[in-house]
């Protein structure tokens, strides 16, 4: 029974082989039975991946920034470009008010 088994389980072997590289041969031990493999979708993929690499880039002590994360801070790099000129914003009233203070204190002295 067991070689029977070992070359019917070889023969069918030889026909799923075709993803294996030519010469390259599965040993019977590698084979994972039916019902016990996972199937991952492409999201879940993608997440493993930029967490094993946002993990070696933290051991390394870099950073990687993903697609998103980028467009994001350029974004918010092109607003701040754009928004210095404005003086009606909370922070220019700010700055401003703190400003006169000084100029204030500054006259006072003199």
């Amino acid at each position: 029974p067991d070689t029977m088994s070992t070359t019917m389980l070889s023969a069918s072997m030889r026909r799923g082989s075709s993803s294996l590289p030519k010469g390259v041969t599965k040993d019977p031990a590698d084979v994972v039975p039916i019902g016990h493999t996972t199937v991952l979708t492409a999201d879940e993929l993608a997440r493993i991946k930029t967490t094993l690499l946002h993990a070696d880039a933290k051991t390394q002590g870099t950073t990687i920034m993903s697609e998103d994360e980028k467009m994001r801070e350029n974004l918010k790099q092109m607003s701040k470009t754009r928004m210095q000129g404005w003086n009606n914003t909370l922070d220019a009233r700010r700055k401003q008010k703190e400003a006169d203070r000084q100029a204030k204190i500054d006259e006072e002295e003199k």
